[in-house]
């Protein structure tokens, strides 16, 4: 009875490590799992075989324990267009280390919204607070784009007293219309628009019309934002090349993804598991935050634990 209990559990053991699933979270080239070619989020377990066609394909894969990358080796190679891996426990350490350096996500100056003229990557209307004096006394927020045809001024969209970056307005035609590359955006405060359109008029930089409006400083020492009155405009952020992306695909992502590796909290999913270099790899530098919003409103696996 006793070596019949000791079968039975060498079996449930063995069967419970062999049904491990791994789920494709990033693949490069073309990846075989039983012959069968890879797609993002097909599964993968423990015993099966990968068949890579090149050196320089590769997979990264989520499972208990984060985001693992898989590729073919030399030593794998079994012809000229053929790496064939047995996928075992081995490439499944149990704990995964990486660096303690700070977030990419954590960049701070003193401009209004801290920006600092980095490339970002939003949701389709993302909001952000402005002050009540910015849309008041034909006051009003636009957004100077740096564009291959010079500067191209637009309304900023304002909804409840609040900013919206939308990609409507990161979408500018040429002369001839077809949509143009923005090299870099300001969020301006215009506080007389007939001077703003005269300043800028046929200018090709941002750094063209510097010497004549205001660059926002945020300063602790005071509670009060001064403006000067000869001016026309204040500079309140910069922002380099932005991307719009779905926040719905986002979401779905990131449940699947959190569902399989099965992260203790959000700073174990996105440094301990790796998943902020899948999100700067999939969805660029994903604004702050868009991404704390969706794993804290949308995505609570942890909370629920």
């Amino acid at each position: 009875m006793k070596h019949t209990t000791i079968i039975l559990l060498l079996c449930f053991f063995s069967q419970s490590v062999f049904a491990q699933n791994y789920y494709v979270a990033v693949i490069q080239g073309k990846v075989y799992y039983q012959n069968k070619l890879l797609r993002k989020r097909s599964k993968i377990q423990v015993g099966g075989q990968l068949k890579f066609s090149s050196i320089d394909d590769y997979l990264k894969v989520s499972g208990p324990g984060g985001l693992y990358k898989i590729t073919p080796g030399i030593d794998n190679k079994v012809s000229n267009n053929e790496f064939l891996i047995a996928v075992s426990k081995d490439l499944f350490p149990a704990v995964l280390f990486k660096s303690t350096s700070s977030s990419s996500f954590s960049i701070t100056s003193n401009h209004y919204y801290h920006f600092q003229g980095y490339q970002y990557s939003f949701f389709n209307k993302t909001a952000f607070d402005i002050k009540k004096e910015w849309t008041e006394n034909n006051s009003q927020l636009v957004l100077l784009h740096q564009t291959a045809e010079g500067l191209i001024s637009q309304p900023a969209t304002i909804k409840k007293g609040k900013l919206l970056l939308k990609k409507s307005n990161f979408a500018p035609l040429s002369a001839n219309k077809t949509p143009l590359y923005i090299d870099s955006t300001a969020i301006v405060y215009v506080k007389n628009m007939e001077k703003w359109i005269e300043l800028i008029a046929g200018k090709q930089k941002i750094e063209d019309i510097l010497p004549n409006v205001e660059i926002y400083e945020y300063s602790s020492s005071s509670s009060e934002d001064s403006t000067s009155a000869d001016k026309p405009a204040v500079i309140l952020d910069y922002l380099g090349t932005v991307r719009f992306v779905s926040e719905r695909k986002f979401t779905k992502d990131m449940r699947f993804f959190i569902k399989s590796c099965q992260p203790k909290s959000q700073d174990e999913f996105l440094n301990d598991f790796e998943f902020e270099d899948y999100i700067w790899d999939n969805y660029g530098n994903l604004y702050w935050s868009c991404l704390s919003k969706t794993l804290t409103e949308k995505v609570t696996y942890w909370e629920t634990e």
